[in-house]
């Protein structure tokens, strides 16, 4: 079985649809894993938040990452494939700025030898009819037999990090692939 790595970087897939006001976090990223027990029949999980501020993970809100934050990811996704032996990783994020984060680690991670894909969700994780669980478990089984490279997996699609735009602030089926075709379906 595959061995993948889980990145928590926060985003609304790990908010709860509790909150009144705003969407804020309250899920530890292992919390998050455990709403999708489906998980360990697709790989073998490996977990971590690798933004840091003052030596302590955070997660950060999508339209507050910064370069500095999307380098942090980069390099522990570069130290989890050379030195961790990972077959692939999942960075799970906000979609406010998942295009710009995607093309970013397109960038960052030119000569990647495993996929890196992204994904976040629309709705809490613990929302009725959310589109979290899916969007985590499609991206963790394309990050475990997909071939190298930087995606989006959202809403079933799988996109090209590079060429991924979100088209719409609310709807499930918020991404689109620009200038080239998608790469696949789940």
């Amino acid at each position: 079985m595959k061995k993948v790595l889980i990145l928590g970087t926060g985003g609304t897939i790990s908010c709860t649809a509790r909150q009144k006001e705003g969407r804020k976090p309250v899920y530890s990223l292992e919390e998050t894993l455990r709403f999708v027990p489906r998980l360990k029949k697709v790989c073998r999980l490996e977990s971590d938040t690798p933004i840091r501020e003052g030596g302590k993970p955070v997660y950060v809100d999508s339209t507050n990452m910064q370069p500095e934050y999307m380098a942090q990811v980069a390099n522990r996704i570069y130290k989890a494939y050379k030195k961790e032996g990972v077959d692939g990783v999942v960075v799970l994020g906000g979609t406010d700025t998942m295009e710009e984060s995607g093309a970013d680690l397109t960038f960052l991670l030119a000569n990647k030898k495993i996929p890196v894909v992204l994904t976040g969700s629309m709705k809490p994780i613990d929302a009725r009819n959310t589109d979290a669980k899916k969007n985590l478990l499609d991206a963790a089984r394309f990050a475990a037999e997909g071939p190298p490279g930087t995606y989006l997996v959202f809403n079933g699609r799988v996109i090209s990090a590079g060429r991924a735009k979100k088209i719409h602030p609310a709807y499930v089926d918020a991404f689109r692939s620009i200038n080239i075709p998608e790469l696949g379906r789940y």
